[in-house]
Parts: structure tokens; C-alpha cells; sequence
């Protein structure tokens, strides 16, 4: 699947589950949490910045179009809603997490970057909120009034989805690399098996170029790339066996996952710990697509 439909999928999901969100609430006390800020989370950190960022601009927009995806309804309207300067500060505080995230899924960059967006939500929301009670609505409250009603009294249920977002982020963004590569390999696979025809004749005109050059590249025993991939024959946490222009690469370690892959350009990135890297002399046929995925 191309890596910008992909992120376009996956951006209008977010957009719709942040929309539920804001309707799924969980009693804490005297107050009830919605799941708004989570989702807004799990975005950054699954989606990257931008796309994190689209996804709740996406559900802010619709908002605003007037369909009732807020709390409290929809339309341009809602501006002037005292809690609409939240609303926008999920579109920065989804950036923040994502950029400073980045595509690590340890508690040491989930955690700093969730609270870092949390912090970017209220710098845009509190003062949102002031200005509306006090100079739309002529309240006449006190900063520290909204400071506690529309921050302090948040915090505990904040803290709890952050923590909630660290727990998913590593197992989530596994199996969406585990995804995409299944179904690009897949993909590849399902062409290059046609019969006779048009589709095949077209594939293997392509596939007709010089041998991709062959690179492999390990920083820390953390980070695997490799050039020159031609098929990913299987993958698991603690296995990835690929065909590269130099023989088949067998690749084992921890709590492995594919970060990236092109077969189009030969590309893959592997994230984990690498214990051993072996070359395998190609030994015949090794079964069909599905024998090799699921041994």
C-alpha cells in the first residue's frame, strides 16, 4: 500500500476516533474524562507530526462544517464555546507528540512528548477560555479560577491516558509496520504470480533493471537498514528473512519490527535488537508466500 494513502487512512480514522472520544467519558470522581487528549496522543506518536496534526485538524474542521462531532454540537458557532480553545490545541499538542516521539516507542520519549503536547494543549486552551468567559461572556473570573476549572481538576485523568498511551504505543506501531509490510509484500507477490498476461508481461518489463546495489547498514544493534531487498519471505518478533541482490539475509534478534519498506527501491529498515545477521545460499524453492510467512 503506498505510504500516503496509507497515512491518509489512518489520518481519517484518527479524525473519527477523536470525534468518539469526545462522546466516550469514564467517571473519575465527580468528574468525567473523555478521550479526546488520548486519541490525540496516539495519533502524534502512531501518525508522526504532520499526519498526527491533519488528523485533528481534519475532526476540528468538520466540527466547525457543523457536524456534531463536539461534546456539545457542531458549527462556526462554536467558537465562541469557552472549551473551543482545547479543541484547536489538539492540532499543535498532536504535532509536539509526534515530532518529539518520533519512531521511538520506549517510556523515556512516549512520556516527555505526551506531556509536552499536553502542555502546548493548555497554553492554547486556558487562555482561549479566559478570553471568552471574561470578555464574550463578562464573567469576571479570576485566572486561578480558570486555571483550576479548566486545568488542575483535569490533570489526574491527563496523567492516566499518557500513561495508557505509553503502555500501546510499542505493540500499535508494531503491528502497523507489521501491516503495511504484509501488505506490500503481498502485493508484490500477488503480481508476480499472475498467469500469463498483460499484468505479468507489464511486472516483469519492470523488474527488468540492473541489480540494486546491496547495503547494509547497523547502528547501536538498534537500528537495521538494508538495500537491495527483493522479498521479504517471513518476519516475526524474532526473525526477518529477506532475498537481496547478494543471497537471502537472515536476520534475528528481539522484538523486531519493520519500520520501512520498498520493494520498489530495494529499501527496508528493521527497529529492535539485532542479535546475528547470517547469508543464506538461495536452496531451491522455499515453499509458497503463505508456507514462508506463517513457518
Amino acid at each position: 500500500m503506498h505510504s500516503k494513502t496509507r497515512s491518509l487512512i489512518l489520518a481519517a480514522l484518527f479524525a473519527a476516533l477523536t470525534a468518539i472520544g469526545a462522546f466516550l467519558k469514564i467517571p473519575l470522581g465527580a468528574l468525567s474524562l473523555t478521550l479526546q487528549f488520548f486519541f490525540t496522543a496516539m495519533a502524534g506518536v502512531l501518525l508522526g507530526p504532520r499526519w498526527g496534526a491533519a488528523s485533528q485538524a481534519v475532526y476540528v474542521a468538520l466540527g466547525l462544517a457543523g457536524l456534531p462531532v463536539f461534546t456539545m454540537g457542531g458549527g462556526l458557532g462554536y467558537v465562541f464555546q469557552p472549551s473551543f480553545g482545547f479543541l484547536l490545541g489538539l492540532i499543535p499538542a498532536a504535532w509536539v507528540i509526534g515530532r518529539l516521539a518520533g519512531e521511538g516507542t520506549q517510556a523515556r520519549r512516549i512520556v516527555p512528548a505526551c506531556l509536552a503536547g499536553l502542555g502546548v494543549l493548555y497554553l492554547v486552551g486556558l487562555p482561549y477560555m479566559y478570553l471568552i468567559l471574561n470578555v464574550y461572556l463578562d464573567k469576571g473570573l479570576s485566572i486561578w479560577y480558570v486555571v483550576r476549572a479548566g486545568m488542575l481538576i483535569y490533570l489526574p485523568g491527563d496523567f492516566l491516558k499518557i500513561a495508557v498511551t505509553t503502555l500501546l504505543a510499542r505493540p500499535l506501531k508494531r503491528a502497523l509496520s507489521h501491516s503495511e509490510a504484509y501488505l506490500t509484500a503481498l502485493s508484490h507477490k500477488m503480481v508476480q504470480s499472475c498467469g500469463k498476461g498483460g499484468i505479468r508481461m507489464q511486472y516483469e518489463e519492470k523488474r527488468v533493471r540492473p541489480e540494486a546495489a546491496h547495503h547494509v547498514i547497523l547502528e547501536g544493534r538498534e537500528s537495521l537498514t538494508v538495500s537491495g531487498v527483493e522479498e521479504v519471505e517471513s518476519f516475526d518478533e524474532t526473525t526477518i528473512v529477506m532475498s537481496t541482490s547478494k543471497g537471502s539475509l537472515v536476520v534475528r534478534g528481539e522484538d523486531l519490527h519493520i519500520e520501512k519498506l520498498s520493494l520498489d527501491g530495494g529499501d527496508l529498515k528493521v527497529e529492535g535488537s539485532v542479535d546475528s545477521l547470517t547469508y543464506e545460499d538461495d536452496a531451491g524453492d522455499r515453499g509458497g508466500f503463505f508456507a514462508r510467512l506463517f513457518r
